[in-house]
Order: structure tokens, then sequence, then C-alpha cells
């Protein structure tokens, strides 16, 4: 242990010190003794310096529940955990990089990009426990399109969700073009 202590202290010193600059960017950089001293630090040195065959953990585990490590919007550099493509806590992010309005309050018709913001609306505005109220998504077929592309430009290599189209909405609009074509 020892040896592994001073091949650490020796990298750390050595090649370590420009990376001093982006540690003062990487807002999950710590200096402080516990982070030195824990394996995350040894795994991160490793990872970054030792081993050229060592793979970043996509999971962390803690107390049999899993954390993914975050993944970087590529527009504002927001660090959001998300496990490989999962599509809607990306969405939830990139959404705030959009006009889209995807929730709507079932009393009023109030609406918001996050589901939170309308149950602390239900709670203020009306006065009501928002717990048993069922909030509605109410996205549009063009705003699904659009935050499919937010999320792409956010978060490259994300699969795209295929719209779910709505029958009525498809014979609405064929039944338009059967009209306008008399």
């Amino acid at each position: 242990m020892f040896q592994i202590q001073q091949a650490i202290d020796h990298q750390f010193k050595t090649e370590c010190q420009s990376a001093g600059d982006e540690a003062q960017n990487d807002p999950f950089a710590s200096t402080s003794t516990d982070y030195l001293n824990s394996s995350a630090f040894i795994q991160d040195l490793l990872g970054r310096h030792i081993d050229p065959n060592f793979e970043e953990p996509q999971l962390k585990r803690r107390r049999g529940s899993v954390k993914y490590l975050p993944v970087e919007c590529k527009v504002c550099g927001a660090h959001v955990q998300a496990k490989g493509n999962d599509w809607h806590t990306k969405s939830a992010h990139a959404i705030v990089h959009s006009n889209i309005l995807r929730y709507m309050c079932p009393i009023c018709g109030y609406k918001n990009r996050h589901r939170s913001e309308i149950a602390r609306h239900i709670t203020k505005q009306h006065e009501m426990s928002s717990k048993n109220i069922k909030i509605p998504d109410a996205i549009t077929m063009e705003d699904k399109i659009e935050l499919n592309k937010i999320v792409q430009v956010c978060f490259p290599g994300t699969k795209f969700i295929t719209p779910i189209i709505n029958p009525r909405d498809y014979e609405d609009t064929t039944s338009n073009s059967n009209e306008n074509a008399k």
C-alpha cells in the first residue's frame, strides 16, 4: 500500500499540476482532504493518468440504489443524471432551452414546462393538495417533434422517441385536405 501511495503522490505532483486549471472549471472537482483520501479520487487518478485502459464506471451503487454518472448538456454545460438513452430525463432538462409548455393545470389551464411548477401552482393558487390530482401532459405533436430536436442538440446520440400519432388528428388532416381538393 505504501508503494501505491508513493506512486500516487508522485503522479499527482508531476503530472497533475496542469490539471489544476481544469479542476477550477470542473463543478465536481474537490480539493478537500476527504476527497483526496477517498476511493473516488484514486479511481479518478487511475482513470485519467495511470492506466490507459481504465474505463469510467457508468453507474455508482449506494445502499442498493443506482445513481448514474452525469451527462453534460452540450448547450449550457449542465449535468443531468440519465441512464444511456433515458429520453424522459434528458427531455426534462432540454425543455428549458425551448418555449414548450409541457404540463397543464387541470383546473384553470395554466401551462408550464415542469410538472413540479404545476403542482406548486395548484397548491398556491387553488389552495388544494396536488397529491391526488393528475397533472396532464399537454404537449402537442409539433412540440414533441421540436423537443426531440432539442434533446439531440443537448445530448447528441440520444435515440429519438417516435411521437404517437393520434388517429383523430390524422383523420382531421385528411378530411380537411379532401374538402380543400373539392
